[in-house]
């Protein structure tokens, strides 16, 4: 586990498995006290002076609520039962929202769900929007894609089958 990105949906999903009644294994409950032991020491492994590189690398979404919000916002912090944005526009207290993290570099996308619990400032920050607290509340998902397929030579007809051709029976 590289970023606490990846520890937060790591241990939203332990728990969530612990929680179904499925149980956890010796080595995931190790796993669990680990990554809890990590954020304990204070502060998130994902704020502070870190997370300037690390944000500039995911891109995030946040879709949903009663207004169908589709807007880009920015990771602030991270901790195991809540997530720090910085929002351009005006949330509900309440509201559910589904947050969607891309990792273009490593193909991977984060989605979690939260509820708004509340706001950090009472007006926007100097880079712009408000710092909002979202809850997460259920279990992660997370999708990994496959790597890039080349991209075919427009030059080159390997590969490609004209038009005129018959398609071969498989």
């Amino acid at each position: 586990m590289s970023t606490a990105l990846e520890l937060v949906y790591e241990y939203r999903h332990l728990m969530g498995k612990c929680r179904t009644g499925a149980g956890l294994t010796l080595d995931e409950i190790e796993a669990v006290e680990a990554i809890e032991g990590l954020f304990a020491r204070g502060s998130s492994p994902f704020g502070g002076h870190d997370a300037s590189g690390l944000s500039d690398r995911l891109g995030a979404i946040l879709r949903g609520g009663r207004r169908q919000l589709w807007d880009k916002v920015e990771l602030v912090a991270a901790r195991l039962d809540a997530l720090e944005l910085r929002v351009s526009t005006f949330m509900e207290i309440g509201a559910v929202i589904e947050l969607q993290i891309e990792d273009e570099e490593l193909r991977l996308s984060y989605r979690f769900k939260g509820r708004v619990v509340s706001f950090l400032d009472e007006k926007p920050a100097p880079g712009g929007g408000h710092t909002v607290v979202l809850e997460l509340v259920g279990l992660p998902l997370l999708v990994r894609r496959g790597p890039r397929s080349p991209k075919p030579d427009p030059k080159s007809a390997h590969g490609r089958r004209l038009r005129s051709e018959p398609r071969q029976a498989a």
